[in-house]
């Protein structure tokens, strides 16, 4: 039995990794156009900015893959999928025949269609390529605009404070994080950054950027014109589909898949940043894992279901410690949940319940909050528990 398997990020490997518990002898083969082993993405922010060497961020070395008997192909581009004929072909014209198919090709960078985004100096952060011409760019520069104050948008942002000490966030939302924090949170969490260092424009995006050959300045959709000399678009991320829909297997935003993980042909299934099940994408790093695992099971017979994962926010910066999850506004719930809020200069904690059901947790700049608050989400700790324990 043949397996191949597209991509080697975490959706990728954990497929292989999936079949082999089921499938001692079969042969398991992976594609990928990069040429690093699978890497923690998570971290890659912390390379940014730093001394840090592509190795320090690999997850495992040769010997694992020669244990399980994984075969990696780095270097590899897939090109072509034949569904019929069960066969995919590289960009050196090879075909690699198959029993069965798993595609994990994951995401790219979006970048908003701007006047200028040709122009030197003009970045998004995907893998080390892009972390490494961010790295070499940075350093000669004296003006940074981050455009995106997402989670990556604003540890990128906190990352480029080492080498530039003049770093703006760009958000179009007149808070940050507005999907994991309500307002209050967002302008709390946007005071702590702007004590470290940080400049924030909200309520605003980039229209356009100006300069010859590179980046002098920016529009934004106001008006208001700033100097800059490099930007970082962190403007969340686009599936990679193009290899699947060439291929005949049925996509809209991402690779459509079932609860199996299996695509509209059979004996294909696809996980990770470039699937899309029951009109929902994920792009998450702990979701791409589990839907790996998911997918190389069920591409050996078992039936596996995977019901959706939507793990905790955490914002990895020094000095401030994140957690939110269950925030949705737009649910009928919020309308008339109880909450519990305790603020002051360092810590802000907000607890959304509703008839003993804990529906949102919040909390900013205290770790063991912050770990209670994790029980509590995922069930280990009673909102009675935790409410007698927050002070």
């Amino acid at each position: 039995m043949k397996y191949c398997i597209i991509g080697n990020g975490a959706a990728g490997i954990d497929a292989a990794l999936g079949i082999r518990t089921k499938n001692e002898e079969a042969d398991i083969e992976i594609f990928t156009s990069s040429n690093h082993h699978l890497y923690y993405r998570p971290k890659l922010v912390e390379y940014v900015g730093s001394q840090m060497k592509p190795e320090d961020l690999i997850l495992h070395n040769e010997d694992l893959y020669i244990q399980k008997k994984i075969k990696v192909n780095l270097n590899c581009k897939i090109i072509s999928i034949e569904k019929d004929k069960k066969i995919i072909r590289d960009s050196k014209g090879k075909e690699h025949k198959y029993d069965f198919l798993i595609i994990a090709t994951g995401a790219r960078s979006f970048l908003p269609p701007v006047e200028g985004s040709n122009l030197k100096g003009v970045f998004s952060l995907r893998n080390f390529r892009d972390a490494d011409l961010i790295n070499g760019y940075a350093e000669s520069v004296k003006k940074i605009v981050i455009a995106g104050g997402g989670l990556l948008g604003l540890e990128t942002a906190n990352s480029l404070l080492r080498v530039c000490k003049d770093v703006t966030v760009v958000e179009i939302a007149d808070n940050l994080l507005p999907r994991q924090l309500d307002d209050q949170g967002g302008e709390f969490l946007k005071q702590l950054l702007i004590k470290k260092g940080l400049k924030f424009i909200c309520g605003t995006s980039v229209k356009q950027i100006n300069g010859n050959e590179k980046i002098e300045s920016l529009t934004l959709s106001t008006g208001e014109k700033i100097e800059a000399d490099m930007l970082v678009f962190s403007a969340g991320i686009r599936p990679e589909i193009d290899l699947a829909l060439s291929g005949g297997i049925k996509c809209d935003k991402g690779i459509v898949v079932n609860n199996h993980l299996e695509t509209s042909v059979k004996g294909i299934y696809a996980a990770g940043d470039c699937i899309q099940m029951e009109g929902k994408l994920f792009g998450l790093w702990i979701s791409a894992k589990e839907q790996g695992k998911i997918a190389g099971l069920s591409a050996c017979g078992m039936n596996e279901t995977y019901m959706g994962s939507y793990p905790p926010v955490v914002l990895k910066i020094t000095g401030i410690d994140l957690f939110s999850a269950g925030y949705n506004p737009l649910s009928e719930e919020f309308a008339s949940a109880e909450k519990k809020v305790i603020i002051n200069d360092s810590v802000y904690k907000k607890i959304y319940y509703n008839k003993g059901k804990a529906l949102a947790a919040m909390i900013i700049g205290d770790s063991s909050a912050a770990l209670m608050a994790r029980k509590l989400m995922s069930g280990k700790l009673s909102l009675d528990e935790f409410l007698n324990i927050m002070k």
